[in-house]
């Protein structure tokens, strides 16, 4: 067995990730642990979840939430409740927690396998790429954009490389299985599931959400 396991989008659902992990048998000892990023946000335990993350140092690569919460805290753009709760945790801490959060790659790269929040730009190593399309690519339209597109193709249709990509932020689409592509994003905060995989094997494991945290938007339930 690998000893690698990546786990998809936690959205402050930290309660599912420590159920995950011992469905699994993950051991922080043992074991490496990656993270897609969407860390925060829409579920009841953020600020938890970042400093297990933290205190843990675990690797994570950055979510358009990170994102969210980094441009909200450093421009007039409105915030959530939620990361407006996350900011009042971090207390007298933010500046070095949104420093921390700032500091997550936008990618991480190994011999055999990229692991990305979003996705790639095809066509485009992730290094050649701004982290905020990297954070939010869904669907390829011939350009770039962060939006996502329904009548588009999804990213990886496009994808041809060498190395096995891991990703999430994908929620309508789901769990998903290509030939060289997984995403593992599953809607744990939308009342679905949280799921991992150990790197190399083609079996995805998931817990159940403990409740309904968030409800998914309309515009991101399907590939259609």
């Amino acid at each position: 067995m690998s000893k690698t396991f990546i786990v998809g989008d936690i959205h402050g659902c930290f309660n599912e990730l420590q159920d995950l992990l011992k469905i699994a048998g993950v051991s922080l000892s043992r074991h490496q642990l990656l993270l897609v990023g969407d860390l925060i946000n829409k579920g009841p335990l953020s600020f938890q979840t970042l400093k297990w993350v933290r205190d843990n140092n675990i690797r994570s690569v950055i979510g358009n939430h990170e994102l969210r919460f980094l441009e909200g805290q450093r421009s007039s753009k409105s915030l959530s409740p939620q990361l407006k709760e996350l900011a009042d945790q971090m207390g007298g801490d933010l500046d070095d927690w949104l420093n921390w959060l700032d500091k997550l790659p936008s990618h991480l790269e190994f011999n055999d396998y990229l692991v990305v929040h979003g996705g790639l730009v095809p066509g485009k190593h992730p290094s050649e790429t701004d982290r905020r399309y990297l954070s939010t690519i869904r669907t390829w339209t011939g350009k770039l954009t962060p939006q996502y597109f329904p009548e588009a193709p999804p990213w990886h249709d496009f994808y041809h490389g060498d190395k096995f990509v891991y990703y999430g932020h994908f929620a309508g689409q789901g769990v998903l299985r290509t030939k060289n592509t997984q995403c593992l994003d599953s809607g744990c905060v939308y009342g679905k599931s949280l799921s991992g995989i150990w790197v190399g094997s083609d079996e995805v494991l998931s817990t159940p959400a403990r409740k309904t945290y968030c409800q998914i938007r309309a515009s991101q339930n399907s590939l259609k």
